[in-house]
């Protein structure tokens, strides 16, 4: 049987780690953790975390500020058997909750940014033979996460990591091109009209 591969980047910690544990823990899958710095403390714990019956982990540098540093991720890869990837996680932490939830405060590049994601989203979904659709994790109890509640004068965030990637990978479990292509889901409300 062929493995799934799943490739996150940015993965070793918050939600992107919780993300590659529930990936990892499952049977016949290849993870792939793309980083900065593969011998960070943080990284190589990532080799610690349950690994489900013939899966594997793929660490590897990707450094968007060096130049070879793709090239070199293709030669690694293509080294270890991977000649694609089925399931690509790019994980962005939000400081502040999802759209509907949106504070009353000055946050326009924010939000503009984020139309301008799910629009994206949508044309590639639309021109590209893949599925492509954003979650959004909710406001997620990482360090970033608790970081953006404290500015707003909360304690810390809402929702619990785990519970987001649970639900994260649920809906990407299900996803066919028809049913959740181009639209923008949520790990608790489902999907967000927009």
């Amino acid at each position: 049987m062929t493995s799934t591969i799943v490739l996150g980047s940015g993965v070793n910690r918050g939600l992107g780690k919780g993300l590659v544990e529930l990936y990892l823990a499952k049977p016949n899958h290849s993870v792939i953790a793309a980083n900065r710095d593969p011998e960070s403390a943080s990284s190589k714990a990532l080799a610690k975390l349950p690994t489900g019956s013939d899966s594997r982990l793929i660490v590897i540098k990707t450094d968007a500020s060096v130049e070879t540093d793709a090239l070199e991720a293709v030669k690694t890869l293509s080294s270890h058997g991977i000649d694609h990837i089925d399931i690509v996680m790019p994980t962005l932490e939000s400081l502040t909750p999802g759209l509907k939830n949106q504070p009353p405060i000055p946050n326009a590049a924010y939000g503009t940014s984020k139309a301008a994601v799910h629009w994206l989203t949508k044309r590639i979904n639309a021109e590209e033979k893949l599925t492509a659709f954003v979650i959004s994790p909710g406001w997620c109890k990482t360090e970033l996460g608790n970081a953006g509640a404290r500015h707003f004068g909360m304690a810390e965030a809402i929702v619990e990591p785990a519970d987001s990637c649970r639900g994260m990978v649920e809906l990407i479990d299900v996803a066919t091109k028809e049913s959740h292509g181009g639209k923008l889901w949520d790990v608790q409300d489902g999907l967000l009209v927009w």
